[in-house]
């Protein structure tokens, strides 16, 4: 398999999936950021590169990225390419400290972009931003 960009259902699901976490939590949902896309992007494309999730490189794109001066709080992921994509299955709605990212009311934005790796896996990435 080669390295590709993730049917946009991915992102759509994770998108779907956190807004529900939240509006279920009381919170309003988040509001998509196109501003964000250019530092997603390649932070999504470079764990799908790499094969491994990381946030090594995470402070440059912050300070290079939109949402600079601002909190930020990244979230990323994988989870096995397959018809029926799943953000649960790679843990967002398990972990508490993804959770507690996911339910804090100061982010009110998100972009998320996802590429598949070599290894048949798309990695995904999320920031969540004020």
């Amino acid at each position: 398999m080669r390295l590709a960009c993730a049917p946009a259902i991915y992102p759509a699901t994770t998108w779907s999936f956190v807004n529900n976490v939240r509006v279920g939590d009381g919170l309003p949902p988040l509001q998509w950021d196109d501003s964000l896309v250019p530092t997603v992007n390649p932070r999504a494309l470079r764990l799908a590169t790499n094969l491994e999730l990381d946030h090594d490189g995470l402070n440059d794109a912050y300070n290079a990225s939109p949402a600079y001066g601002r909190s930020v709080c990244e979230l990323g992921g994988k989870q096995p390419l397959s018809a029926l994509p799943d953000s649960v299955g790679y843990g967002l709605g398990d972990s508490p400290r993804h959770h507690a990212c996911l339910d804090d009311p100061k982010y009110t934005r998100t972009a998320i972009a996802a590429w598949v790796g070599a290894d048949g896996w798309v990695y995904e990435v999320m920031w969540l931003t004020d």
